[in-house]
C-alpha cells in the first residue's frame, strides 16, 4: 500500500464549516463546556435518552494532546449566541494495525434538516482526509462516526457522503438480582484487584484486542487518563495473574465503571463493564467467565441492580455467546460508519 500521503487527498486551505441557516461557526475552547453541556443534553434527550453527556467527557477531548482545538474543532451559534451545532475530529496516540480519525459532533434536534448537519460533515471529512494526507504511514486509515440504531438522520446523512456500516454493536444487560454461578479457576491462576496491576493489565489489554476489529493499542496516557476518571471502579476490577515475581503476567482482565448520572434516565442503578478480554494465548482456559462472574457478584454486593456492557456483535473470541450465557440480553444496537481509504 502506498503511503497515506500518497492515498488520500485534501485541501490545503483550514476552514470552518459553511455559515448555513442564520449559524456563525468558530473553534471550540474550553469556557464553552457550559453551550456544550446543554446542546448535547438536549441532543441525548431525542437520540440517546437512557444516558447523558457530563463534563468529564469533554474535558477528555480538551486535555488530549493530539486534538488541537485551532484546527479540530467547530462549534456553531445562533443569533442569541446559542450552541446549536458542535464537531470535533480526533485520533488516537498509538496505531498498530490501522490508523483511525474519529468524527465526533451533533446538531440540535430543533435545528436538524437545515443543512447544519452536512456542514458539519463536509469540513469533518475534509479535516479528516487533511490529517491522514500528512502521514507517511502505509496503513489502512478510516474515517469514522458512531450512531444508535434509530438516529436515522445522521445515518443518512453519513450515507449520503460515501459513508457505510461497518460494524454493528451490541449493548446488553444483566439483572444481578439473578443467581450467579461461581467459576474456579485452574491450578497456578490467581483472581485479584486490578489495583497495582495497571501497567500490567494495559499491557495484558493491548495484547488481548490486538486480533478485534478496529482496535488499536492505548498508550500509558490514555490508561491512565481513564483510571483518573471520576466514573472508573478499580474496586470493582479484578485480573487473573498466572506466575511469581518477574515472570508473573495478567492474563485477563474485568474493568468497570460506574455512571451514576444515568441512572434516573433508566430507572435503575447499574455498573458497566468497560472491558473484558483475555489474551491470546490464554484464551479456553475459563478466565473469563470467572473474572465476569467476580465482577457480577462484587457489583451484586455493592448494591447495583443491573450490569451493562458493549460489545463487537462479530467479536473473533465469540464473548456474545459468553455473556448471553450468563444472563446478559440485548436492549439496542449501535453502528460504526466510515470512510476507507
Amino acid at each position: 500500500m502506498k503511503p497515506l500521503r500518497e492515498r488520500v487527498s485534501a485541501p490545503d486551505a483550514l476552514r470552518l464549516p459553511a455559515d448555513v441557516a442564520g449559524v456563525t461557526w468558530r473553534r471550540i475552547a474550553e469556557d464553552d463546556l457550559p453551550l456544550l453541556l446543554e446542546l448535547t443534553q438536549a441532543c441525548d434527550a431525542v437520540d440517546n435518552p437512557w444516558a447523558v453527556t457530563t463534563a468529564e467527557e469533554f474535558d477528555l477531548w480538551f486535555d488530549d494532546p493530539k486534538l488541537r482545538l485551532d484546527r479540530d474543532s467547530a462549534i456553531a451559534l445562533d443569533e442569541s449566541g446559542r450552541a446549536v451545532a458542535y464537531g470535533f475530529v480526533g485520533q488516537g496516540d498509538e496505531h498498530e494495525s490501522e490508523l483511525w480519525i474519529e468524527l465526533e459532533g451533533a446538531v440540535h434536534p430543533e435545528r436538524r434538516r437545515e443543512g447544519i448537519g452536512g456542514a458539519l460533515l463536509d469540513w469533518q471529512d475534509e479535516r479528516g482526509r487533511r490529517l491522514l494526507s500528512a502521514v507517511d504511514s502505509s496503513l489502512p486509515a478510516r474515517l469514522s462516526i458512531g450512531a444508535n440504531e434509530g438516529e436515522v438522520g445522521t445515518i443518512a446523512l453519513a450515507e449520503s457522503r460515501g459513508y457505510g456500516v461497518a460494524r454493528w454493536w451490541l449493548e446488553l444487560e444483566r439483572d444481578l438480582g439473578e443467581p450467579i454461578v461461581e467459576r474456579e479457576l485452574a491450578p497456578g491462576l490467581v483472581l485479584e484487584s486490578y489495583a497495582g496491576n495497571e501497567e500490567a493489565t494495559r499491557i495484558a489489554r493491548n495484547e488481548s484486542f490486538r486480533d478485534h476489529w478496529g482496535s488499536q493499542p492505548v498508550s500509558e496516557r490514555e490508561w491512565r487518563e481513564h483510571d483518573e476518571q471520576e466514573s472508573t471502579r478499580a474496586d470493582l476490577s479484578f485480573v487473573v495473574r498466572e506466575g511469581e515475581g518477574d515472570a508473573s503476567r495478567v492474563l485477563g482482565f474485568a474493568l468497570c465503571a460506574v455512571y451514576r448520572e444515568d441512572w434516573d434516565a433508566r430507572g435503575f442503578s447499574f455498573g458497566y463493564v468497560d472491558g473484558l478480554g483475555v489474551v491470546a494465548d490464554a484464551r479456553g482456559r475459563g478466565i473469563a467467565k470467572a473474572l465476569l462472574a467476580r465482577v457480577l457478584r462484587t457489583m451484586r454486593d455493592d448494591g447495583l441492580e443491573r450490569a451493562v456492557l458493549d460489545v463487537d456483535s462479530e467479536s473473533p473470541t465469540g464473548a456474545v455467546g459468553l455473556y448471553e450465557g450468563v444472563g446478559f440480553e440485548t436492549v439496542r444496537r449501535s453502528m460504526t460508519l466510515g470512510r476507507e481509504f
